[in-house]
């Protein structure tokens, strides 16, 4: 799998984005500090699972826990990680190297989320 294409995928979805900000209407910053606090416990508790499985042997064990983060990162407006979950979810016959590739894909996009998240919050 050529995990380039996720690049072109823009890290956040600005208009999931600006519902979020209208969704705390007395406090977006402690409501978007709350849900970044859940969106980073729910993802992290999947990502581990994900670095272990073996792409034959765990397979439906992948699917759920990417369905998981695609929805994590879907409410969040972390766009190409819920990206990247979504292929995971959705592929078939991964090599080791290809699952171990993609899944490499995901840590990095997901680090580079939370931190743009994290900018972003704290400039509310």
């Amino acid at each position: 799998m050529d995990v380039s294409q996720f690049r072109e995928i823009p890290v956040l979805d600005e208009d999931q984005w600006l519902i979020l900000l209208g969704a705390g209407d007395d406090d977006p910053r402690a409501l978007l500090d709350e849900l970044l606090a859940l969106f980073q416990e729910d993802v992290e508790e999947r990502l581990h699972p994900l670095t272990e499985a073996d792409p034959v042997r765990d397979r439906e064990q992948i699917r759920q826990h990417a369905h998981s983060i695609a929805g994590s990162g879907s409410n969040l407006a972390a766009r190409r990680l819920a990206a990247i979950a979504r292929a995971i979810e959705a592929a078939e016959g991964y090599t080791p190297e290809e699952f171990s590739t993609v899944v490499k894909e995901l840590l990095d996009t997901y680090a580079e989320s939370v931190r743009v998240l994290q900018v972003r919050v704290n400039r509310i």
